[in-house]
Formats: structure tokens, C-alpha cells, sequence
């Protein structure tokens, strides 16, 4: 009798712990797109502040995929980085280099980080085929601003203070 009441316990028990758990997901879900739709909000509102943002908008439509899985888009003048609702004009970023998250000297992850005119900075995560992906954003991002520095040097985060330290 005692055993079943144990048992009994114990099963109660998996209900409110696996109620918790999903409580906890469904937070963190809701958490990621209230940060996504601020960023995006800022980034819109910094456009229109500029009178830039039909022009934004009328790229992002030209050249919007079905494919949610083709991130970020690059376009003429912007990039638009849908999994962290960031609008990023190419004249703006200062500094980009690919950065790779190794452990054991193996590659687990890899993404663009773009420093702006602002100081703000800005990481761009492909979600697939991420090496191919990150070199291709770097060579639109050089071939669309000539004057951005690439690749993470001493010279370059030097040259990078020094730019923005005025």
C-alpha cells in the first residue's frame, strides 16, 4: 500500500513539473519577439528619421523571400536581419568580421558582428550553410561600402577606436 502511494505521489508531481517547464519555454519565447519587435521598431524609427524608410521598405519587398531560412537579406542598400528584426544600412557599419565560437578546436557556430558609426553593434546569424553565408555578408558588406574595415585585427579594432572616440 505504501509503495503505491509513493508511486502515486511521484506521478502527481510530473503534471506541475512539466507544466512549470512549459511555462518557462513559452516566457522565453515571448521575451525573444518583444526584443526582435523593439529592435525592429528602433531600427524603423531611426530610417524615418533619416527619410530613408520607404526606400528600406520598398527593397525589403523587392527582394523578400518565402524562405524563412534565407538570413539575413542582403539588398542594395540594407541588410535586414529577420531573426533579430535588425535593419542595417550598409553606409552605416564601420568595422565587420566574422566571428567563430570553437570548443575542442572544433567550429560550433559562426556569425558576422557589424560595428556601426553609432557605436552600436550588430551580429548577423545565417541560419544555415554559415561559413559560405558569413563570407558572402562580408564580401556584399566590402563591396557596397568600400571604406568598411574586415576581419578582426589589432589594427582594425585600434583604427576602430580611434574613429569613433571623436
Amino acid at each position: 500500500l505504501d509503495t503505491n502511494m509513493a508511486m502515486r505521489n511521484r506521478n502527481y508531481l510530473i503534471l506541475p513539473v512539466t507544466a512549470g517547464i512549459c511555462a518557462v519555454i513559452a516566457l522565453l519565447i515571448i521575451l525573444s519577439d518583444r526584443q526582435k519587435k523593439k529592435k525592429l521598431e528602433k531600427s524603423m524609427a531611426a530610417l524615418e528619421q533619416r527619410g530613408q524608410l520607404l526606400n528600406a521598405w520598398n527593397e525589403f519587398s523587392l527582394h523578400s523571400s518565402e524562405d524563412p531560412k534565407d538570413d539575413p537579406i542582403l539588398t542594395d542598400n540594407y541588410i535586414f536581419a529577420r531573426n533579430s528584426g535588425d535593419i542595417i544600412p550598409y553606409r552605416d557599419i564601420v568595422w565587420a568580421y566574422k566571428h567563430i565560437i570553437r570548443r575542442n578546436f572544433i567550429e560550433i557556430n559562426s556569425f558576422v558582428i557589424c560595428y556601426m558609426r553609432d557605436k552600436t553593434s550588430h551580429q548577423l546569424m545565417p541560419l544555415r550553410n554559415k561559413k559560405r553565408t558569413n563570407d558572402m555578408i562580408l564580401s556584399v558588406i566590402a563591396e557596397r561600402n568600400p571604406a568598411v574595415l574586415l576581419g578582426y585585427t589589432k589594427e582594425n579594432r585600434s583604427r576602430y577606436k580611434e574613429m569613433t572616440q571623436t
